[in-house]
């Protein structure tokens, strides 16, 4: 594995659930788990891999988890300030447009 998504979720079977989507969809990648923002620059200030790499392919942030600070903060670092972050929204409707 050379690369890896961080993704914010505190809920463990969401963050299960999504590990098993992305086996499903045959990305070949790790999946890191933080649990909250504070845990997620945590990960970036202790210098953790991510795959092979020093900073994870992209970070994805469900809208309730403090999206907004850590976007600011990530981007606010020379180092962070171009990582992709994607901020997840639930849809009230997406179980009836998947089907």
């Amino acid at each position: 594995m050379s690369k890896a998504i961080l993704l914010l979720e505190d809920e463990t079977h969401h963050a299960a659930r999504f590990k098993a989507l992305l086996r499903g969809a045959g990305l070949d990648c790790e999946l890191v788990i933080a649990r909250g923002a504070r845990e997620a620059l945590a990960l970036f200030r202790t210098g953790r891999r991510f795959g092979s790499r020093d900073l994870p392919a992209m970070v994805l942030v469900p809208a309730g988890l403090d999206a907004v600070a850590l976007v600011e903060k990530l981007r606010a670092r020379k180092r962070t300030g171009k990582v992709p972050v994607f901020v997840l929204s639930p849809s009230v409707d997406a179980p009836r447009r998947l089907q």
